[in-house]
């Protein structure tokens, strides 16, 4: 490791100004960081000795791990030198070997991304080889876990990028090998697998496309990794670097997630109510609904077939008056701890990264002929226009769900209008809409021929997380109620748990 720098030697610092004084400052906390790690050779050279010595540097074995710090500021030892460091780091990056970084007192703590992002854009530096590090890091009250953390992420870059590059390479090959298993379907197998079986189960066609398309690029990319000869060391090159000690990662805050990390994971794990909602995504397990009565949320717990709409736009073993009901939990947010009857969602809250939990002991039953209602509303909303045509983007199933819905809710609300007319207690006419005797007691709107319920569509936990929630709920539902206890226990037995609230 190398650093050409502008520091003064220790009798020089007195008398020198501001810039002078935190330039040796750094070089002083490099050396003490560097220099007396017996497994790295650290040099510190002026500007001048850089460009007399610097080629011979890259001349020997251990070039490609060579590391080099400029400093952004040379000013003081040449005219109009105030970004050479800038134009040597761009040399030695022309070089392709080794890794470089940019030690400046212009940038502060919190700026060093958008400095790394902006320099390489400005002046076409590889950011896979390339640092900027806040020469704050080396002065008053140095944060050496911050620099050193910033250093081993400098490592891990070219390594992660040849990691990428060689897994995009596969990537490619893979999606074209997929392409042509998806295009040696047969017209026959490709109308059984895709629409027949869509058909019959409601599901939206092109989900079930990429369903297929996504078990044949799994298949021939995990086939192409496993049988590339360069990807083992690649990955054991990069691994080696990642491997630091648990408490080391905690010091240097390594273990904390980032915020790009954070929204790939909510990728996985949750559906986005733009998403659902703009496609008309059928009612699902795992759909978190918000209602405006209570402003509380809850997530449906049901078993998806039970949820799902077949082709003739009816559930199994539903009845013409739309009786069915289905479990919806209550959510708590703003707990770090769970309790016993809770059960959590994973990095619920976008900007935070937090979890939610599901009180399993909060349970309610919902008309699922209001719950549709979010369906196909494109804003997932629970509220439909009578008078409305059937909304395009419907899948087959659910076009017929629309019209037996609209007929229904049609003839409720003239039953309504009719017990409006009747001169009849003021809540009577509200018995002919579904959900009014229900516990979580919703409270229609009516405008004419358009109905509003105040219940909306927010995300979905997707599978199998929401799988899971649904055996755990299962399970609480069917835990063992024993005898009350004689006496006066200081303290009840887990298995006595008498928070049950609603069902």
């Amino acid at each position: 490791m190398y650093s050409a720098s502008t520091a003064a030697s220790e009798d020089d610092e007195t008398g020198q100004d501001e810039t002078t004084v935190d330039d040796f400052k750094a070089a002083s906390s490099l050396e003490e960081i560097l220099g007396e790690l017996a497994e790295l050779d650290f040099v510190l050279l002026s500007l001048s000795e850089w460009k007399d010595k610097g080629v011979a540097y890259f001349e020997d074995a251990k070039a490609a791990n060579t590391l080099v710090f400029f400093d952004r500021d040379f000013s003081r030892e040449e005219l109009e030198a105030e970004n050479e460091g800038l134009k040597q780091l761009h040399e030695v990056q022309s070089t392709g070997i080794g890794y470089v970084g940019l030690i400046s007192h212009t940038v502060p703590l919190s700026g060093e991304f958008d400095a790394w992002i902006n320099l390489s854009e400005e002046h076409g530096l590889e950011r896979d080889r390339f640092v900027v590090i806040s020469k704050e890091r080396l002065q008053d009250s140095p944060n050496y876990y911050g620099f050193l953390a910033l250093l081993r992420l400098t490592a891990l870059s070219g390594r992660y990028a040849c990691v990428k590059s060689k897994a995009w390479s596969i990537f490619e090959d893979s999606l074209s090998e997929a392409k042509k298993a998806m295009e040696s379907l047969s017209v026959l197998d490709f109308d059984r697998m895709v629409f027949a079986s869509s058909r019959k189960e409601g599901i939206w066609e092109p989900e079930t496309l990429l369903r297929i398309f996504r078990i044949l690029m799994q298949r021939e990319a995990r086939s192409r990794l496993l049988q590339d000869e360069d990807m083992p060391d690649s990955v054991a090159a990069a691994r080696r670097l990642s491997a630091a000690p648990e408490a080391i990662a905690t010091a240097l805050d390594c273990d904390n997630d980032s915020d790009e990390s954070l929204r790939i994971q909510r990728f996985e794990i949750y559906d986005s109510d733009d998403e659902l909602n703009r496609f008309h995504a059928p009612i699902d397990i795992g759909d978190v609904f918000r209602f405006s009565s209570s402003e509380k949320y809850y997530i449906l717990l049901a078993q998806p077939c039970d949820l799902m709409v077949r082709k003739d736009g009816m559930r199994n073993y539903e009845d013409r008056k739309f009786t069915r009901m289905a479990a919806v939990v209550e959510l708590v947010f703003g707990c770090t701890e769970k309790r016993e009857n809770w059960e959590e969602l994973p990095f619920y809250e976008e900007e935070t990264g937090n979890s939610a939990f599901a009180n399993l002991a909060r349970v309610y039953q919902v008309p699922l002929v209001i719950l549709d209602l979010c369906a196909v509303c494109e804003v997932g909303s629970a509220e439909i226009d009578v008078n409305a045509e059937c909304p395009a983007l419907l899948i087959e199933p659910w076009e017929k769900r629309y019209q037996k819905l609209r007929d229904f809710y049609d003839k409720a609300l003239d039953r309504y209008e009719e017990l409006k007319n009747k001169d009849l207690y003021e809540e009577t006419p509200s018995l002919a809409l579904p959900g009014s005797t229900t516990s979580l007691k919703l409270r229609p709107i009516v405008t004419g021929k358009i109905l509003k319920y105040g219940v909306k569509r927010m995300l979905r936990l997707r599978q199998p997380w929401s799988g899971a929630l649904l055996t755990k709920f299962t399970q609480y539902q069917a835990r063992t109620a024993f005898d009350h206890y004689f006496g006066h226990p200081t303290e009840v037995p887990a298995s006595s748990d008498t928070d049950q609230g609603p069902v």
